[in-house]
């Protein structure tokens, strides 16, 4: 496995990719799918290091009440509540909801807030 750093973003920011390294992934296991698009190797993000947070943490965290209804989106979600609907995976996380599609018509979830409070307990 050969993951060479291409670049480190330098700011602090709320967006997805922000603080993230891009890596190239020249992995044999993926070679073929790499023939297939005529390339040898993906840039990709690396995974985020997200703090887990403990139940002091958690305790100090205000929550709003949300029941999940038709159409809701996690990205809409974020621009009512925090006004950015690239925050949509604070809410996901906070829910162990990874996307849209795991939550139901009628599940009750809950939007942290205030969310810069929230993105600094995570580490972001």
């Amino acid at each position: 496995m050969t993951q060479v750093i291409i670049c480190q973003a330098e700011t602090k920011m709320t967006r997805r990719y922000s603080n993230r390294r891009t890596v190239i992934n020249d992995l044999e296991q993926y070679q073929h799918k790499f023939a297939k698009r005529n390339r040898k190797f993906i840039r990709m993000y690396s995974s985020p290091n997200l703090k887990h947070l403990n139940l002091r943490d958690l305790a100090e965290i205000q929550t709003f009440p949300y029941r999940w209804g038709l159409g809701d989106k996690f990205y809409k979600l974020a621009a009512d509540f925090y006004g950015n609907p690239e925050l949509w995976w604070v809410i996901s996380w906070f829910n162990q909801k990874p996307t849209d599609s795991h939550v139901r018509p009628g599940d009750l979830l809950y939007i942290p807030t205030p969310i810069d409070d929230v993105l600094t307990k995570l580490g972001v």
